[in-house]
């Protein structure tokens, strides 16, 4: 199932971001999949208190990922192409001023267990990844579902009246390059490191494709 979140994190106030979030309940497949282990107390209600924001606000509707669980732009469930407009439940949680005035956004993404945060550069069209335990994607699938990803996210903005991340064909090849950062030191900590990147993360600290903590 996939679902979205926004989510204003701590910047400079010149420096509007927002975020949505895709997720996939979808436990199949991938051999990176995090495994279950017995959680600390604190990492346990971190994850609670995120799936329950998550939860709140979507719909029980199955979301563009678990309809495309592969990253296939033609989903074996509904033999069409992913279009916003196919997912009405979704739609009152687009924000279409923010989808379209704001310079970055962040989008956090759950697929087959594992949480990882997408950072978009609405400005100069850029995607980038921010991935609490891979450094470059971690197998062929996930490099089409990054693809995959990516076009919701551009198809998302153009429902709200944007400018899309590539036009034409374009928009199934759009890249994101995956940014050097300190990652978890477990088998089960992304979401909180997703959490805690949104609302520490300065976007314009990016640079030459890792994040530089003392700008």
């Amino acid at each position: 199932m996939a679902r979205t979140a926004s989510y204003v994190p701590k910047t400079d106030p010149g420096v509007p971001s927002f975020s949505l979030g895709l997720t996939d309940s979808s436990q199949e497949g991938a051999s990176t999949q995090e495994t279950e282990r017995e959680k600390s107390p604190e990492s346990a209600n971190l994850i609670e208190q995120l799936d329950d924001l998550v939860q709140k606000i979507a719909s029980s509707a199955s979301m563009a990922l678990s309809d495309h669980p592969k990253g296939e732009f033609i989903s074996p469930k509904t033999k069409k192409e992913f279009r916003v407009e196919a997912y009405p439940s979704f739609i009152p949680f687009i924000d279409r001023k923010k989808l379209t005035s704001h310079p970055y956004i962040f989008a956090p993404v759950c697929h087959s267990g594992h949480w990882w945060l997408w950072l978009i550069n609405t400005t100069k069209r850029k995607c980038h990844i921010l991935d609490p335990l891979h450094k470059k994607a971690p197998s062929d699938e996930r490099k089409k579902i990054n693809k995959f990803t990516g076009y919701v996210f551009s198809r998302l903005i153009t429902y709200a009246d944007g400018e899309p991340l590539q036009k034409d064909e374009n928009e199934k090849k759009i890249k994101a390059s995956y940014v050097k950062i300190s990652g978890q030191k477990t088998s089960y900590d992304c979401a909180i490191y997703v959490m805690k990147w949104m609302e520490l993360i300065e976007p314009e600290n990016i640079k030459k494709g890792k994040y530089e903590w003392d700008n």
